[in-house]
């Protein structure tokens, strides 16, 4: 296996349809694929809110970048798409 340390940057870089807080220089990028009907991906969602929090002190605003990816699993949760779409319409995620 190589050295992960070698790797610098995201395997998929930031996409235009991607909602970003953050800078995307920062030295923390997490990065979540989510499913909005999906209460698996609420959880995470703040467990990464909880993260974030916790890194706020000992980071700047420009130092911790989150980026959000919708992923819908509509074979399970044949809401999912559309309630993506609703959100992106609103500026919301």
């Amino acid at each position: 296996m190589a050295d992960d340390r070698e790797h610098h940057s995201l395997f998929v870089p930031p996409l235009i349809q991607d909602h970003i807080q953050g800078v995307l220089s920062a030295n923390v990028v997490l990065i979540m694929y989510g499913d909005y009907e999906c209460f698996q991906s609420a959880n995470a969602y703040r467990l990464i809110k909880a993260a974030q929090q916790q890194l706020s002190p000992s980071f700047a605003k420009k130092d911790v970048c989150f980026i959000f990816r919708h992923f819908p699993q509509k074979q399970i949760h044949p809401h999912a798409q559309r309630a993506a779409e609703a959100a992106a319409m609103q500026g919301q995620f």
